[in-house]
């Protein structure tokens, strides 16, 4: 801050780094959502003009890959060589889930937008390595992929998705009463599921996994992706030990 109180926008690109840049994006983005990130927004942040901005992450969209794939190189999983593919693929979903269960946020419009990344290669690299050893093949290879990495990132982009704008703070005590008062001859089956179910399931929650996660449901989802995996693999007699 200059001594009249107005912003010091004296910091050239060369006093920035771009890891600077990336990590400030993230906490507009952590306290505010991936829409309350603009170049002005951030250049405020930093104290410096957008165009210093643009000079180190280039555009928005370049700067929202950036933070991504800043984001996807936290994710620590072993070696490829080093599990057999599901429990390969058990870890790597897990740990996923985990980084981004700490930017809830980002987790929520992952899946939203197509982010193309040297560290997105290199999990599509990682995972193709898993997939191929596992025994899977030609036609099969791609769907096996693109179930892997739907299921994972599908999962946490709606378990983490952000609730509706509190522009009526009833809403959750309004849905809540709706749905306890479901009638049991029209929907017997909500309505008897309903004990358990109830801010537990998606479409029939109102709080976010941010401060009612899904654990358990994720598990079971992963549990059974890769248990079809298997099956589609022994199906084809493809699957080898490791």
């Amino acid at each position: 801050m200059t001594l009249d109180g107005e912003k010091d926008h004296s910091r050239s690109h060369r006093g920035l780094t771009r890891a600077q840049v990336i990590d400030a994006a993230l906490v507009i983005i952590d306290g505010q959502g991936t829409g309350a990130l603009t170049m002005r927004r951030l250049a405020d942040a930093l104290g410096v003009y957008p165009a210093t901005i643009y000079w180190h992450a280039g555009n928005r969209a370049e700067l929202v890959a950036h933070v991504c794939r800043h984001i996807l190189s936290g994710i620590e999983v072993p070696d490829v060589s080093e599990l057999s593919w599901d429990e390969w693929i058990r870890r790597f979903a897990y740990e996923t889930r985990r980084t981004f269960s700490e930017h809830p946020n980002l987790a929520a419009d992952f899946a939203s937008e197509i982010h193309v990344s040297s560290t997105g290669l290199s999990v599509a690299n990682n995972l193709l390595s898993v997939l191929t050893r596992a025994g899977f093949r030609t036609e099969d290879l791609v769907p096996a992929y693109n179930t892997v990495l739907a299921g994972i990132f599908g999962w946490i982009s709606a378990e983490f998705a952000t609730e509706p704008a509190l522009n009526d703070a009833d809403w959750a005590t309004a849905f809540e009463h709706t749905l306890s008062n479901v009638d049991a001859d029209e929907m017997p089956a909500l309505h008897d599921a309903l004990p358990e179910i109830s801010n537990r399931g998606f479409m029939l929650r109102w709080a976010s996994g941010r401060t009612a996660p899904m654990g358990e449901s994720f598990e079971f989802a992963m549990e059974t992706m890769i248990a079809g995996l298997g099956v589609m693999l022994r199906k084809t007699g493809s699957s080898n030990a490791r």
